[in-house]
């Protein structure tokens, strides 16, 4: 179908199917997610880690991106180690050649943030060389240090080639110098669910569905060498990672969720860290799966339909203005660990405020157009291709898509976010106001019993 430009009637399918060119369509993502997940599998195959080192794709190529610098991302899963519950005595293993054991020792200051000690318990003779030693290097005084455990990763292999660099990236090595970059989370497989995380398995909600929370739960999760950055003793630290789980979930997206996070991650990285007040390294593309997450388990799925595509993608806008304005992002499977600790303070906050204001009032298409890959759609007069420059503001396409949905309040709500940017001189009562829109979306949001 071909549209006009002027006063498109067709703004969200018109939206929907640039998105699908631009980003994937649903058979395009699903194969792109198939050949990295066999890819993986051939590797570990052909490796003379086999079967001791386990390879997981993982980041945004991992979920069915190939926009711009895709991050390539892998985790390596050592799997003869044993991670036993701090709570239980029991042996959980999964691979018969398991034999280093260790065991997790709460820190009663990091503990519900999802952090967690681990104490040397047991080694076994049978151990992968390159594991054992690794080990032994990292053990200080019983216990394994995340910083030594990464250290020797690099130790190991910054001799391999003189051409490559290896450095310390948060909880991964991350390897410069080959065709593409590539960041490596060496990782301990974790395979009971953990109870800083027991919340999110009866937690109320509209998604996902029982079944998949129930596989998830039983699949686990994984360990990273990598503390909360507060002090020296945060060396000591690993974090609780469930990259695993997160990739099912991203999977479980319909086709209208996985292109409005892949909308708001081209915002991000090619429009909103380009502008002039945008604080650097606050914002990153796991706070936007963060938000994706919590936005999709909270509303009906029916509303994530290609025709509602523009009030998703600002709704979602929205509780990310909440989040910044309260400085707290809450990880979805261990809420009380939140993540813009490090990130959002009182001086970044008022920046990114204002960037994330200017964004919402640019709109869709203009945020395009600062795109380094162009978004083009074909002109109704010509089959010539011409780039689309309409004007997305929130008055004209938001609340248009309000009325059509019958939500009253969400238009009187967002009627007065769209006055008070017009007004610098507002009161605090006033300001409260740009971000009732998200507390008032009960008629999509399942109630608090």
């Amino acid at each position: 179908m071909e549209y006009t430009f002027e006063g498109c009637p067709h703004h969200n399918i018109c939206l929907y199917n640039e998105l699908n060119i631009q980003i994937g369509f649903e058979e395009c993502i699903d194969i792109r997610r198939k050949v990295k997940a066999f890819e993986a599998t051939n590797k570990d195959r052909i490796s003379v880690f086999h079967p001791y080192l386990e390879t997981i794709c993982a980041g945004s190529v991992a979920e069915g991106f190939r926009h711009g610098q895709t991050d390539r991302d892998y985790v390596k899963v050592l799997k003869d180690i044993t991670v036993l519950d701090c709570d239980t005595e029991v042996v959980y293993s999964r691979e018969p050649n398991t034999k280093i054991t260790l065991r997790i020792s709460k820190d009663p200051s990091c503990w519900k943030e999802g952090y967690v000690m681990l104490k040397y318990t047991s080694d076994g003779k049978d151990t992968f060389e390159d594991h054992a030693q690794c080990i032994d290097y990292a053990n200080i005084n019983g216990f394994v240090s995340s910083r030594r455990f990464k250290e020797w990763w690099i130790k190991k292999n910054i001799h391999l080639d003189a051409n490559i660099d290896f450095f310390i990236h948060g909880p991964c090595v991350s390897v410069s110098g080959l065709s593409s970059d590539q960041d490596i989370a060496f990782s301990l497989e974790c395979p009971f669910w953990p109870t800083q995380a027991r919340e999110w398995i009866s937690r109320p909600r509209l998604w996902p569905s029982q079944k998949l929370v129930n596989e998830i739960v039983q699949n686990g999760c994984h360990i990273v060498p990598l503390g909360p950055l507060k002090d020296v003793k945060d060396d000591m630290l690993w974090r609780l990672s469930f990259n695993k789980a997160e990739q099912k979930l991203i999977f479980a997206f319909n086709q209208t969720q996985f292109l409005c996070y892949g909308l708001f991650k081209i915002v991000l990285k090619e429009c909103i860290e380009k502008m002039e007040n945008y604080p650097e390294n606050t914002l990153c593309s796991y706070f936007i799966k963060t938000l994706m997450f919590w936005m999709i388990q909270d509303t009906e799925t029916d509303l994530w339909q290609p025709h509602n595509i523009v009030i998703c993608y600002v709704m979602c806008f929205v509780r990310l203005l909440l989040w910044v304005k309260e400085e707290e992002c809450p990880n979805f499977f261990i809420p009380s660990r939140n993540m813009f600790k490090t990130k959002v303070n009182i001086k970044t906050k008022e920046l990114l405020l204002k960037t994330l204001k200017e964004t919402l009032k640019m709109g869709i298409w203009n945020c395009f157009a600062k795109c380094s890959k162009r978004f083009f759609i074909n002109n109704h007069h010509g089959h010539s291709k011409t780039l689309f420059m309409k004007p997305y503001f929130v008055d004209q396409s938001f609340l248009r898509e309000c009325r059509v949905l019958s939500s009253s309040f969400l238009v009187e709500d967002l009627c007065q976010f769209d006055q008070i940017d017009q007004h610098p001189a507002t009161t605090s009562s006033e300001l409260e106001a740009e971000f009732l829109v998200c507390q008032r979306l009960s008629m999509y949001q399942r109630k608090a019993e």
